[in-house]
């Protein structure tokens, strides 16, 4: 974590796309009221914007430390929470951190990241922590309380980063079910009614106020479904301006938990197996655009990767030359995957130098 802090110091305009409008968008909020030249084009207006990350942290912090370091901030915000939640989703599992979790590192540098997409990068992170707490309360008006809030906190953060914390909390708890942890039926409906639905209330209400607002958004003038995309998709969690390098750690990734899982050298922790299966479904079915919102075929690549390394756990059936020999692997990958990232932030920020 502290390399991605030298990058994002050394080039804290490294990303580029849309990094290169929340950023100005950020800079007029914090310096409006005092920059003439600025009112003279600029007003603030209210609004329910589900994707306000940077604009809940820039505009205060670039008062103290200045623009672009605020920025550089929030972008490592969207590098770390990610894989930081896969570690706090592995401890909460399987009693410790995993070094199977720390594989959630080889996504830090994922096309969302490339498009510029902090805000649902570091809100995705969120939103894991989110579902980590989530598991770790039992059901209950105490739990309902906390993810009123907490559900408010994430569409505002980003809308995505809510419904995945959902998907996610609601296959939870339906596998829970299905394996009688809570209850009968009508136990079930009595918590899913009263105690679950109302934690998720203001958020979906906050949703709601905010497709009314985006009306006149224009619709991305794509196709839902496209089969290449989608199969061009699965590598996007390791895609960050190479593509060889991200089939190669995807790749990598999936025959390792393939081989592993098949010869039982790897075991899901408890009901997390069918919680992966559910995530994995919603990502295949994903659409490419939907409601306004492109590129959802692949937001959840680097998300899904995540869960999965945090999920599992070695037996006494994975022989120890096989771990040694992908973990060096992996840590291979993961050089080759920060070096790749520091070459690829350095140019963007000289360019965008150059302007």
């Amino acid at each position: 974590m502290s390399v991605l802090v030298v990058f994002v110091a050394l080039w804290p305009v490294g990303l580029g796309r849309d990094y290169f409008n929340h950023l100005p968008r950020t800079y007029i909020l914090g310096f409006l009221d005092r920059e003439p030249e600025l009112q003279a084009f600029y007003a603030v207006s209210f609004d329910f914007i589900p994707d306000l990350t940077m604009d809940l942290i820039v505009p205060w912090l670039s008062q103290i430390i200045g623009i672009y370091p605020a920025g550089a901030v929030t972008v490592w915000l969207g590098f770390v929470l990610l894989p930081l939640a896969g570690l706090a989703l592995a401890k909460t599992l399987h009693g410790h951190v995993t070094w199977l979790s720390l594989l959630g590192f080889l996504t830090v540098f994922n096309s969302c990241m490339h498009w510029g997409f902090v805000n649902y990068a570091a809100s995705s992170g969120l939103a894991l922590f989110a579902f980590v707490a989530w598991i770790r309360m039992a059901p209950g008006p105490r739990r309902s309380v906390v993810f009123a809030a907490l559900s408010l906190f994430l569409v505002a953060n980003h809308a995505l980063a809510f419904l995945l914390f959902g998907f996610l909390a609601l296959a939870w708890e339906l596998v829970n079910f299905a394996q009688g942890a809570r209850g009968g039926l009508r136990r079930f409906a009595h918590q899913a009614v009263l105690l679950d639905f109302p934690a998720m209330l203001p958020g979906l209400l906050y949703l709601a106020a905010a497709f009314v607002g985006a009306e006149d958004i224009p619709n991305p003038a794509s196709q839902p479904y496209v089969p290449i995309l989608k199969i061009a998709a699965f590598f996007s969690g390791a895609l960050f301006g190479n593509g060889l390098l991200a089939f190669i750690i995807t790749m990598s990734f999936a025959g390792f938990f393939w081989i592993a899982l098949r010869e039982k050298g790897l075991i899901f922790a408890p009901k997390m197996g069918w919680v992966f299966t559910a995530f994995l479904a919603l990502f295949v079915i994903m659409p490419i655009s939907i409601f306004n919102i492109w590129g959802l075929h692949f937001r959840y690549s680097a998300p899904l990767l995540v869960v999965l390394s945090a999920s599992v756990a070695p037996t006494q059936r994975m022989p120890s030359n096989f771990a040694r020999s992908f973990g060096i692997g992996f840590v291979l990958l993961g050089l080759m995957a920060f070096i790749n990232g520091g070459e690829k932030l350095a140019a963007v920020d000289r360019q965008a130098d150059s302007f």
